[in-house]
Protein backbone atom coordinates (compact mmCIF):
# COMPACT_ATOMS: atom_id res chain seq x y z
CA UNK A 1 0.00 0.00 0.00
CA UNK A 2 1.71 2.92 -1.03
CA UNK A 3 1.05 6.75 -0.63
CA UNK A 4 1.48 9.86 -2.84
CA UNK A 5 4.44 12.08 -1.73
CA UNK A 6 2.55 14.63 -0.20
CA UNK A 7 0.71 12.04 1.77
CA UNK A 8 3.59 10.31 2.69
CA UNK A 9 5.49 13.25 4.42
CA UNK A 10 2.45 13.65 6.82
CA UNK A 11 3.11 10.35 8.46
CA UNK A 12 5.76 9.12 11.46
CA UNK A 13 6.95 5.45 11.85
CA UNK A 14 5.20 4.30 14.91
CA UNK A 15 6.05 1.11 17.44
CA UNK A 16 5.44 -2.26 15.68
CA UNK A 17 2.86 -4.70 17.38
CA UNK A 18 5.22 -7.05 18.72
CA UNK A 19 5.14 -11.08 19.23
CA UNK A 20 4.69 -12.46 22.57
CA UNK A 21 6.20 -16.11 23.83
CA UNK A 22 6.13 -18.00 20.44
CA UNK A 23 3.94 -20.74 20.20
CA UNK A 24 3.43 -23.05 17.04
CA UNK A 25 -0.52 -23.35 17.28
CA UNK A 26 -1.07 -19.50 17.43
CA UNK A 27 -1.47 -16.70 15.11
CA UNK A 28 -0.45 -13.41 16.85
CA UNK A 29 -1.76 -10.06 16.06
CA UNK A 30 1.54 -9.11 14.87
CA UNK A 31 1.29 -11.68 12.24
CA UNK A 32 -1.69 -9.97 10.27
CA UNK A 33 -1.28 -6.14 11.74
CA UNK A 34 1.76 -5.59 9.80
CA UNK A 35 3.06 -2.48 8.07
CA UNK A 36 1.46 -0.85 5.03
CA UNK A 37 3.94 -1.63 2.58
CA UNK A 38 3.36 -5.10 2.81
CA UNK A 39 -0.16 -5.23 1.72
CA UNK A 40 -1.61 -3.89 -1.57
CA UNK A 41 -5.02 -4.03 -0.81
CA UNK A 42 -5.93 -4.74 2.96
CA UNK A 43 -9.42 -4.80 4.46
CA UNK A 44 -8.17 -2.57 7.59
CA UNK A 45 -6.11 0.08 8.29
CA UNK A 46 -4.82 1.07 11.47
CA UNK A 47 -3.60 4.81 11.97
CA UNK A 48 -2.40 7.15 14.91
CA UNK A 49 -3.01 10.15 16.15
CA UNK A 50 -0.60 11.15 19.13
CA UNK A 51 -2.50 14.12 19.75
CA UNK A 52 -3.81 15.45 23.07
CA UNK A 53 -3.32 19.49 22.59
CA UNK A 54 -6.56 20.44 22.99
CA UNK A 55 -7.89 18.13 25.69
CA UNK A 56 -8.88 20.37 28.79
CA UNK A 57 -8.29 17.56 31.17
CA UNK A 58 -6.62 14.05 31.60
CA UNK A 59 -3.92 14.92 29.14
CA UNK A 60 -1.58 11.78 27.86
CA UNK A 61 -3.66 10.27 24.85
CA UNK A 62 -0.78 11.55 22.73
CA UNK A 63 0.95 8.03 24.03
CA UNK A 64 -2.32 6.09 23.63
CA UNK A 65 -1.57 4.66 19.91
CA UNK A 66 2.05 3.43 20.65
CA UNK A 67 0.17 2.09 24.21
CA UNK A 68 -2.43 -0.09 22.03
CA UNK A 69 0.25 -1.34 19.73
CA UNK A 70 2.33 -2.57 23.04
CA UNK A 71 -0.94 -4.01 24.14
CA UNK A 72 -1.64 -5.74 21.12
CA UNK A 73 1.51 -7.86 21.69
CA UNK A 74 -0.69 -10.30 24.39
CA UNK A 75 -3.21 -10.73 21.59
CA UNK A 76 -4.06 -13.50 18.88
CA UNK A 77 -6.23 -13.84 16.37
CA UNK A 78 -8.32 -15.98 18.19
CA UNK A 79 -11.50 -15.39 19.75
CA UNK A 80 -12.55 -18.55 22.30
CA UNK A 81 -16.18 -17.35 23.14
CA UNK A 82 -17.42 -16.22 19.50
CA UNK A 83 -15.18 -19.22 17.96
CA UNK A 84 -13.79 -16.56 15.59
CA UNK A 85 -10.44 -16.57 13.81
CA UNK A 86 -9.39 -12.85 12.58
CA UNK A 87 -6.56 -14.54 10.49
CA UNK A 88 -8.69 -16.37 7.85
CA UNK A 89 -8.18 -13.64 5.15
CA UNK A 90 -8.13 -10.40 7.03
CA UNK A 91 -5.24 -8.13 6.82
CA UNK A 92 -4.48 -5.04 8.97
CA UNK A 93 -2.15 -3.07 7.58
CA UNK A 94 -0.64 -0.29 9.85
CA UNK A 95 0.56 3.30 8.36
CA UNK A 96 2.09 4.59 11.68
CA UNK A 97 1.28 8.07 13.17
CA UNK A 98 0.38 10.88 11.84
CA UNK A 99 2.52 13.69 11.70
CA UNK A 100 0.69 15.80 14.04
CA UNK A 101 1.86 19.81 15.24
CA UNK A 102 1.43 19.97 18.58
CA UNK A 103 1.40 23.58 19.34
CA UNK A 104 -1.38 24.06 15.98
CA UNK A 105 -4.83 22.39 16.85
CA UNK A 106 -6.03 23.54 13.14
CA UNK A 107 -2.75 22.57 11.16
CA UNK A 108 -2.97 18.83 12.72
CA UNK A 109 -6.44 18.74 11.63
CA UNK A 110 -5.78 19.67 8.04
CA UNK A 111 -3.26 16.53 7.85
CA UNK A 112 -5.85 14.47 9.60
CA UNK A 113 -8.09 15.42 6.91
CA UNK A 114 -6.19 14.88 4.11
CA UNK A 115 -4.67 11.85 5.03
CA UNK A 116 -7.65 10.14 6.09
CA UNK A 117 -9.26 11.55 2.96
CA UNK A 118 -7.03 9.07 0.89
CA UNK A 119 -7.87 6.60 3.25
CA UNK A 120 -11.46 6.23 2.93
CA UNK A 121 -10.80 6.28 -0.80
CA UNK A 122 -9.06 3.20 -0.49
CA UNK A 123 -12.63 1.06 0.62
CA UNK A 124 -10.71 -0.36 3.58
CA UNK A 125 -12.40 -0.05 7.10
CA UNK A 126 -10.04 2.48 8.73
CA UNK A 127 -9.17 2.40 12.71
CA UNK A 128 -7.86 5.32 14.60
CA UNK A 129 -5.75 4.83 17.69
CA UNK A 130 -5.18 7.37 20.09
CA UNK A 131 -6.48 11.16 20.16
CA UNK A 132 -8.24 13.66 22.19
CA UNK A 133 -12.19 14.11 21.67
CA UNK A 134 -11.87 16.78 19.81
CA UNK A 135 -10.13 14.92 16.60
CA UNK A 136 -13.65 13.32 15.80
CA UNK A 137 -14.01 16.38 13.90
CA UNK A 138 -11.68 15.93 10.63
CA UNK A 139 -12.17 12.19 9.95
CA UNK A 140 -15.90 13.16 9.68
CA UNK A 141 -14.96 15.71 7.35
CA UNK A 142 -12.79 13.74 5.23
CA UNK A 143 -15.48 11.29 4.82
CA UNK A 144 -17.62 13.66 2.96
CA UNK A 145 -14.45 14.70 1.40
CA UNK A 146 -14.00 11.38 -0.09
CA UNK A 147 -17.81 11.15 -1.50
CA UNK A 148 -19.59 13.40 -0.78
CA UNK A 149 -22.93 11.34 -1.67
CA UNK A 150 -22.20 9.68 2.04
CA UNK A 151 -24.42 10.27 4.53
CA UNK A 152 -22.05 9.85 7.77
CA UNK A 153 -23.44 9.17 11.08
CA UNK A 154 -21.58 9.42 14.27
CA UNK A 155 -22.48 7.45 17.78
CA UNK A 156 -20.53 8.84 20.96
CA UNK A 157 -20.51 6.84 23.66
CA UNK A 158 -19.29 9.00 26.37
CA UNK A 159 -20.61 10.87 29.36
CA UNK A 160 -20.60 14.86 28.02
CA UNK A 161 -21.96 15.35 24.26
CA UNK A 162 -18.69 18.25 23.55
CA UNK A 163 -21.35 20.54 21.61
CA UNK A 164 -19.64 23.50 23.03
CA UNK A 165 -19.51 26.37 20.28
CA UNK A 166 -15.81 26.99 21.85
CA UNK A 167 -13.41 27.74 24.33
CA UNK A 168 -12.32 31.05 25.02
CA UNK A 169 -12.66 30.85 20.96
CA UNK A 170 -10.86 28.40 20.97
CA UNK A 171 -11.20 24.65 19.74
CA UNK A 172 -10.85 22.09 21.77
CA UNK A 173 -11.90 18.53 23.20
CA UNK A 174 -15.40 20.03 24.18
CA UNK A 175 -15.97 20.93 20.90
CA UNK A 176 -15.86 18.40 17.84
CA UNK A 177 -19.85 17.57 17.33
CA UNK A 178 -21.14 21.17 17.60
CA UNK A 179 -18.49 21.49 14.86
CA UNK A 180 -19.14 18.42 13.31
CA UNK A 181 -22.91 19.78 12.84
CA UNK A 182 -21.60 23.07 10.64
CA UNK A 183 -19.74 21.58 8.14
CA UNK A 184 -20.13 23.40 5.32
CA UNK A 185 -22.46 21.55 2.39
CA UNK A 186 -22.17 18.11 5.09
CA UNK A 187 -24.85 16.34 5.11
CA UNK A 188 -24.32 15.39 8.38
CA UNK A 189 -27.31 16.08 10.85
CA UNK A 190 -28.44 16.07 14.29
CA UNK A 191 -30.90 12.74 13.10
CA UNK A 192 -27.35 10.93 12.21
CA UNK A 193 -26.20 11.31 15.68
CA UNK A 194 -26.31 8.62 18.74
CA UNK A 195 -25.14 9.73 22.28
CA UNK A 196 -24.96 6.45 24.42
CA UNK A 197 -24.22 7.22 28.31
CA UNK A 198 -25.13 10.30 28.52
CA UNK A 199 -24.80 11.28 32.62
CA UNK A 200 -23.05 12.97 35.05
CA UNK A 201 -22.74 16.70 35.93
CA UNK A 202 -20.89 17.27 32.95
CA UNK A 203 -24.15 18.84 30.80
CA UNK A 204 -26.53 22.45 30.86
CA UNK A 205 -29.89 22.11 29.85
CA UNK A 206 -28.77 24.62 27.54
CA UNK A 207 -27.24 21.62 25.69
CA UNK A 208 -30.35 19.72 26.41
CA UNK A 209 -32.25 21.76 24.73
CA UNK A 210 -29.68 22.10 21.79
CA UNK A 211 -29.97 18.12 20.83
CA UNK A 212 -33.59 18.25 21.04
CA UNK A 213 -33.55 20.90 18.72
CA UNK A 214 -30.89 19.31 16.66
CA UNK A 215 -32.90 16.19 16.80
CA UNK A 216 -30.29 13.91 18.48
CA UNK A 217 -30.81 10.54 19.99
CA UNK A 218 -30.10 9.99 23.22
CA UNK A 219 -29.64 6.94 25.56
CA UNK A 220 -28.50 7.93 29.14
CA UNK A 221 -26.54 6.26 30.95
CA UNK A 222 -29.68 5.27 33.19
CA UNK A 223 -31.35 3.99 30.05
CA UNK A 224 -28.60 1.39 29.70
CA UNK A 225 -28.05 0.74 33.57
CA UNK A 226 -32.46 -0.01 33.31
CA UNK A 227 -32.41 -1.72 29.81
CA UNK A 228 -29.35 -2.43 29.06
CA UNK A 229 -26.92 -1.98 26.12
CA UNK A 230 -28.28 -3.94 23.70
CA UNK A 231 -32.21 -3.97 25.21
CA UNK A 232 -31.79 -0.06 24.03
CA UNK A 233 -32.35 -2.09 20.49
CA UNK A 234 -33.94 -4.82 21.30
CA UNK A 235 -35.19 -7.01 24.16
CA UNK A 236 -36.46 -10.16 22.50
CA UNK A 237 -34.89 -13.53 23.35
CA UNK A 238 -35.90 -15.58 21.29
CA UNK A 239 -35.78 -14.50 16.92
CA UNK A 240 -37.51 -17.14 14.58
CA UNK A 241 -37.91 -19.93 17.07
CA UNK A 242 -34.44 -19.63 18.23
CA UNK A 243 -33.05 -17.89 21.00
CA UNK A 244 -31.31 -14.69 20.26
CA UNK A 245 -27.54 -14.12 20.51
CA UNK A 246 -27.72 -12.51 23.19
CA UNK A 247 -30.10 -14.60 25.03
CA UNK A 248 -27.88 -17.66 24.55
CA UNK A 249 -24.35 -15.72 24.94
CA UNK A 250 -24.50 -12.10 26.51
CA UNK A 251 -24.69 -8.47 24.55
CA UNK A 252 -21.11 -8.26 24.77
CA UNK A 253 -20.64 -11.25 22.01
CA UNK A 254 -23.74 -10.22 20.48
CA UNK A 255 -22.55 -6.75 19.62
CA UNK A 256 -18.92 -8.00 19.17
CA UNK A 257 -20.12 -10.86 16.27
CA UNK A 258 -22.72 -7.88 14.77
CA UNK A 259 -19.17 -6.26 14.24
CA UNK A 260 -17.21 -8.73 12.95
CA UNK A 261 -20.23 -10.23 10.59
CA UNK A 262 -20.16 -5.91 9.21
CA UNK A 263 -16.51 -6.09 8.74
CA UNK A 264 -16.27 -9.23 6.68
CA UNK A 265 -19.19 -8.41 4.63
CA UNK A 266 -17.32 -5.05 3.74
CA UNK A 267 -14.45 -7.36 3.06
CA UNK A 268 -16.42 -9.22 0.78
CA UNK A 269 -17.82 -5.88 -0.80
CA UNK A 270 -14.94 -4.63 -1.67
CA UNK A 271 -13.62 -7.51 -3.18
CA UNK A 272 -16.28 -7.15 -5.56
CA UNK A 273 -15.60 -3.69 -7.05
CA UNK A 274 -16.34 -0.13 -6.29
CA UNK A 275 -19.86 -0.10 -7.29
CA UNK A 276 -21.15 -2.70 -4.71
CA UNK A 277 -18.54 -1.83 -2.16
CA UNK A 278 -20.37 1.88 -1.93
CA UNK A 279 -23.36 0.68 -2.18
CA UNK A 280 -23.47 -1.24 1.06
CA UNK A 281 -22.15 1.82 2.46
CA UNK A 282 -24.88 4.16 1.74
CA UNK A 283 -27.53 1.02 2.35
CA UNK A 284 -25.75 0.57 6.10
CA UNK A 285 -26.22 4.43 6.30
CA UNK A 286 -30.02 3.91 4.90
CA UNK A 287 -30.47 1.01 7.63
CA UNK A 288 -29.25 3.49 10.55
CA UNK A 289 -30.79 6.12 9.46
CA UNK A 290 -34.38 3.61 9.66
CA UNK A 291 -33.36 2.30 12.97
CA UNK A 292 -32.91 5.63 14.57
CA UNK A 293 -36.37 7.05 13.04
CA UNK A 294 -37.95 4.29 14.43
CA UNK A 295 -36.39 4.99 18.02
CA UNK A 296 -37.59 8.51 17.70
CA UNK A 297 -40.76 7.68 17.06
CA UNK A 298 -41.27 5.56 20.17
CA UNK A 299 -44.50 5.86 22.13
CA UNK A 300 -45.40 8.38 19.66
CA UNK A 301 -49.57 7.67 18.90
CA UNK A 302 -49.77 10.30 16.11
CA UNK A 303 -46.68 9.00 14.44
CA UNK A 304 -47.38 9.71 10.98
CA UNK A 305 -48.28 6.31 8.51
CA UNK A 306 -45.49 7.96 5.92
CA UNK A 307 -43.02 7.96 8.55
CA UNK A 308 -43.89 4.09 9.17
CA UNK A 309 -43.58 3.36 5.55
CA UNK A 310 -40.30 5.46 5.19
CA UNK A 311 -38.44 3.73 8.26
CA UNK A 312 -39.71 0.57 6.49
CA UNK A 313 -38.30 2.00 3.21
CA UNK A 314 -34.58 2.35 4.72
CA UNK A 315 -34.60 -1.21 7.20
CA UNK A 316 -36.12 -3.90 5.50
CA UNK A 317 -36.60 -2.76 2.22
CA UNK A 318 -33.33 -1.49 1.70
CA UNK A 319 -31.34 -4.91 3.20
CA UNK A 320 -33.24 -7.12 0.55
CA UNK A 321 -32.86 -4.53 -2.65
CA UNK A 322 -29.59 -4.48 -2.17
CA UNK A 323 -29.30 -7.82 -1.61
CA UNK A 324 -31.30 -7.92 -5.27
CA UNK A 325 -29.14 -5.41 -7.13
CA UNK A 326 -25.67 -7.24 -5.99
CA UNK A 327 -26.77 -10.07 -7.50
CA UNK A 328 -27.75 -8.26 -10.21
CA UNK A 329 -24.40 -6.37 -10.73
CA UNK A 330 -22.67 -9.56 -9.99
CA UNK A 331 -24.41 -11.74 -12.53
CA UNK A 332 -23.46 -9.06 -15.26
CA UNK A 333 -26.94 -8.06 -16.09
CA UNK A 334 -27.70 -5.49 -18.07
CA UNK A 335 -28.66 -1.97 -16.63
CA UNK A 336 -32.44 -2.30 -16.93
CA UNK A 337 -32.41 -6.23 -15.16
CA UNK A 338 -30.33 -4.67 -12.70
CA UNK A 339 -33.12 -1.54 -11.47
CA UNK A 340 -36.00 -4.38 -12.08
CA UNK A 341 -34.25 -6.51 -9.62
CA UNK A 342 -33.46 -3.42 -7.51
CA UNK A 343 -37.35 -2.09 -7.59
CA UNK A 344 -38.57 -6.23 -6.82
CA UNK A 345 -36.41 -6.44 -3.13
CA UNK A 346 -37.61 -2.93 -2.36
CA UNK A 347 -40.64 -3.92 -2.73
CA UNK A 348 -40.80 -7.45 -1.29
CA UNK A 349 -38.94 -5.74 1.71
CA UNK A 350 -42.08 -3.47 2.15
CA UNK A 351 -44.63 -6.50 2.23
CA UNK A 352 -42.50 -9.03 4.48
CA UNK A 353 -42.00 -6.04 7.11
CA UNK A 354 -45.57 -5.30 6.97
CA UNK A 355 -46.40 -9.55 6.92
CA UNK A 356 -43.89 -9.33 9.84
CA UNK A 357 -45.92 -6.51 11.64
CA UNK A 358 -49.38 -7.81 11.14
CA UNK A 359 -47.59 -11.15 12.63
CA UNK A 360 -46.39 -9.58 15.76
CA UNK A 361 -50.04 -8.35 16.30
CA UNK A 362 -51.79 -11.61 15.66
CA UNK A 363 -49.75 -14.70 15.80
CA UNK A 364 -48.95 -16.38 18.66
CA UNK A 365 -45.24 -17.35 19.64
CA UNK A 366 -44.97 -20.58 18.27
CA UNK A 367 -45.91 -19.10 14.90
CA UNK A 368 -44.11 -15.96 14.87
CA UNK A 369 -40.65 -17.46 16.84
CA UNK A 370 -40.39 -14.62 19.38
CA UNK A 371 -42.64 -13.22 21.75
CA UNK A 372 -45.56 -11.75 20.10
CA UNK A 373 -46.66 -7.49 20.76
CA UNK A 374 -43.11 -6.69 21.08
CA UNK A 375 -43.57 -3.51 18.78
CA UNK A 376 -46.28 -2.38 20.91
CA UNK A 377 -44.39 -3.15 24.80
CA UNK A 378 -41.63 -1.16 23.36
CA UNK A 379 -43.91 1.99 21.38
CA UNK A 380 -42.81 0.76 18.20
CA UNK A 381 -46.33 1.57 16.57
CA UNK A 382 -46.55 -0.45 12.84
CA UNK A 383 -49.03 -0.28 10.18
CA UNK A 384 -51.71 -2.46 11.60
CA UNK A 385 -51.57 -0.39 14.83
CA UNK A 386 -51.47 2.83 12.91
CA UNK A 387 -54.68 1.79 10.87
CA UNK A 388 -56.39 0.31 14.18
CA UNK A 389 -56.25 3.79 15.87
CA UNK A 390 -58.01 5.44 12.87
CA UNK A 391 -61.25 2.65 13.88
CA UNK A 392 -63.82 4.52 15.54
CA UNK A 393 -64.71 1.23 17.32
CA UNK A 394 -61.56 0.98 18.82
CA UNK A 395 -59.44 3.56 18.28
CA UNK A 396 -60.11 5.41 21.68
CA UNK A 397 -59.81 2.99 23.87
CA UNK A 398 -56.36 1.77 22.49
CA UNK A 399 -55.66 5.45 22.59
CA UNK A 400 -56.05 4.92 26.72
CA UNK A 401 -53.34 2.01 26.59
CA UNK A 402 -50.92 3.30 24.20
CA UNK A 403 -48.24 5.89 24.48
CA UNK A 404 -46.05 4.19 27.53
CA UNK A 405 -44.30 1.10 28.77
CA UNK A 406 -46.59 -1.78 28.55
CA UNK A 407 -46.61 -4.57 30.53
CA UNK A 408 -47.71 -8.25 29.60
CA UNK A 409 -51.32 -7.83 30.14
CA UNK A 410 -51.37 -4.60 28.76
CA UNK A 411 -49.89 -6.01 25.36
CA UNK A 412 -52.60 -8.60 25.18
CA UNK A 413 -55.01 -5.62 25.92
CA UNK A 414 -53.51 -3.65 23.17
CA UNK A 415 -53.17 -6.67 20.49
CA UNK A 416 -57.20 -7.58 21.18
CA UNK A 417 -57.92 -4.42 20.01
CA UNK A 418 -56.23 -4.03 17.00
CA UNK A 419 -57.01 -7.84 16.14
CA UNK A 420 -60.59 -6.58 16.05
CA UNK A 421 -60.06 -3.86 14.32
CA UNK A 422 -60.28 -2.64 10.41
CA UNK A 423 -56.35 -2.17 10.70
CA UNK A 424 -55.45 -6.10 10.22
CA UNK A 425 -57.42 -5.67 6.96
CA UNK A 426 -56.11 -2.24 5.92
CA UNK A 427 -52.70 -3.31 6.45
CA UNK A 428 -53.34 -6.22 3.49
CA UNK A 429 -54.77 -3.39 1.46
CA UNK A 430 -51.47 -1.67 1.24
CA UNK A 431 -49.42 -4.88 0.77
CA UNK A 432 -50.93 -5.91 -2.30
CA UNK A 433 -50.12 -2.65 -3.57
CA UNK A 434 -46.23 -3.49 -3.06
CA UNK A 435 -46.88 -6.97 -3.64
CA UNK A 436 -48.28 -6.47 -7.34
CA UNK A 437 -45.54 -3.68 -7.74
CA UNK A 438 -43.08 -6.60 -6.96
CA UNK A 439 -44.60 -8.98 -9.44
CA UNK A 440 -44.75 -6.38 -12.08
CA UNK A 441 -40.85 -6.23 -11.65
CA UNK A 442 -40.28 -9.35 -11.74
CA UNK A 443 -42.41 -10.21 -14.79
CA UNK A 444 -40.25 -7.60 -16.68
CA UNK A 445 -37.28 -9.79 -16.32
CA UNK A 446 -38.73 -12.42 -19.04
CA UNK A 447 -39.85 -15.77 -18.85
CA UNK A 448 -37.52 -18.54 -17.21
CA UNK A 449 -36.93 -20.06 -13.77
CA UNK A 450 -35.21 -17.66 -11.92
CA UNK A 451 -38.44 -14.64 -12.88
CA UNK A 452 -41.10 -17.19 -12.20
CA UNK A 453 -39.87 -18.41 -8.89
CA UNK A 454 -39.54 -14.33 -7.90
CA UNK A 455 -42.82 -13.66 -9.17
CA UNK A 456 -44.03 -16.58 -6.96
CA UNK A 457 -41.99 -15.59 -4.02
CA UNK A 458 -43.94 -12.22 -4.32
CA UNK A 459 -47.23 -13.81 -4.61
CA UNK A 460 -46.63 -16.11 -1.71
CA UNK A 461 -46.13 -13.39 1.24
CA UNK A 462 -49.24 -11.75 0.21
CA UNK A 463 -51.39 -14.91 -0.06
CA UNK A 464 -49.58 -16.04 3.47
CA UNK A 465 -50.66 -12.51 4.62
CA UNK A 466 -53.87 -12.73 3.62
CA UNK A 467 -54.43 -16.05 5.17
CA UNK A 468 -53.51 -14.84 8.21
CA UNK A 469 -56.58 -12.08 7.94
CA UNK A 470 -58.77 -14.45 6.81
CA UNK A 471 -57.91 -16.94 10.06
CA UNK A 472 -58.60 -13.75 12.26
CA UNK A 473 -62.20 -12.86 10.31
CA UNK A 474 -63.15 -16.00 10.97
Amino acid sequence: MQFPKDLSELLRPALPVMKFVPDEFDVEAADIIRPHQEYDKPDAILAGIPFDSSVMIRPGCRFGPDGVRQSLMFSTTYEYGLDVDLSEGLKIADIGNVDVVHTSVEETHRRVEALYTHLFSTGAFVQTIGGDHRLAYPPVEAAVDADPRQKPGMISLDPPPHLRPSHHREVSSGTPFRRVLNIDGSPVSGQNIVYIGINTWHNSAYYAKYVKEQGITVFTARDIHRRGIYDVMDEATMRRNVPSVNARWGNLVAIVAGDFLLARSAEIAASLGTEVASLLASTLARLCQGQIAEVRSAYQIDRAEADYLTAVADKTAALMSTACRIGALTAGLERGAVEALTRFGECLGIVFQIRDDVLDVVADEAELGKPPGQDLAEGIYTLPVQRALLDLRVGPELRGVLGRPLEREEVEIARGLVARSSGIAASATIARRYAEEAVEAARGLGEGDVPNALVELGLGLLDDLEQSTRALAS
